[in-house]
């Protein structure tokens, strides 16, 4: 046992004790985690990407108005892409359904011109004949006309008859069509008849309408189209309650056709080189007027 002076153990004591409590300090300092709060689902803008093929940046790296860019920026080429490519294969596919559309109107105009007859010349009748129209059965077109020495006005006038007789042959109801001299039958006329001629400045045309008594005689304009002349007859016929109607498909066939003479007549007078074209029906006169205008070419010196 030892034996100590007064106040050396009082210190020693102190002294054990500041040790003990440095140490303990330190080992709770050491022991010491500062818990930080974790950002969840939040990456490093600047961290390496878990997929580097991936084409999108991951939207936790991202604002909000970054994210919007993105998807605005990716979205917009390609609706861009797919508009492109859906416009011309719907113009191709919508010009392949027309394609066949027409050629199916072809081939049913085709049939319906195999089972008809081709159009015959419009029959010339005198005025005698005239009085027996009264009592027809069906409608009936006559077409008063003068003989004309210009081979413009001759051409414009045939083609009035190849119409008509084109229209007539047309699948439908039936129709019957004359045509009448007036440079030879004139002076059997009635005098009604001779006013109305006299104040016509081109072809008068009359449509006979037949009734239970007697028929009915009411003039018209020419034909412009065939589309036209058929609805105007359609409905005036209709009114006085005769049905009638024509396949529509034949008749618009019938306005290409007329179309495409026109074409050629007009081009034969822009050469200059306008001749009479001949032909009862559109078949013939488009084939003499292409005839007429491939030979005038040939003359011309180049």
């Amino acid at each position: 046992m030892f034996n100590c002076r007064v106040g050396v153990c009082a210190r020693f004591a102190a002294s054990q004790t500041r040790w003990e409590l440095t140490r303990l300090t330190k080992d709770r300092n050491a022991n010491f985690q500062v818990a930080l709060p974790e950002e969840k689902n939040r990456l490093s803008r600047y961290a390496l990407p878990s997929d580097p093929d991936a084409l999108l940046v991951d939207g936790r790296r991202l604002t909000r108005g970054e994210r919007i860019y993105q998807g605005i920026s990716i979205g917009l080429p390609v609706i861009a892409f797919v508009t492109a490519l859906a416009v011309p294969v719907g113009i191709v596919t919508l010009f392949a359904l027309n394609g066949r559309r027409r050629s199916e109107q072809v081939i049913r105009v085709q049939k319906t011109q195999d089972i008809l007859d081709i159009p015959s010349p419009i029959k010339l009748i005198g005025a005698k004949e005239l009085a027996k129209l009264v009592h027809v059965n069906k409608p009936t077109i006559v077409v008063y006309y003068r003989p004309v020495s210009n081979d413009e006005e001759s051409n414009r006038l045939n083609l009035l008859f190849a119409l008509l007789a084109e229209i007539a042959a047309v699948e439908g109801s039936s129709l019957n069509v004359y045509r009448v001299n007036i440079q030879n039958e004139f002076q059997h006329f009635n005098q009604y008849l001779k006013e109305e001629i006299k104040q016509s400045t081109t072809a008068l045309i009359h449509v006979v309408i037949p009734q239970e008594k007697e028929s009915v005689v009411t003039a018209v304009i020419p034909p412009v189209s065939a589309t036209s002349f058929v609805a105007h007859l359609t409905q005036l016929l209709g009114n006085m309650g005769v049905k009638f109607s024509k396949d529509e498909t034949a008749t618009s066939m019938l306005d290409d056709k007329l179309v495409s003479i026109k074409r050629c007549m007009f081009d034969l007078k822009m050469e200059g080189k306008v001749r009479f074209v001949g032909g009862h029906n559109f078949l013939q006169l488009d084939r003499e007027c292409n005839k007429l205008l491939h030979s005038s070419n040939k003359l011309q010196p180049k």
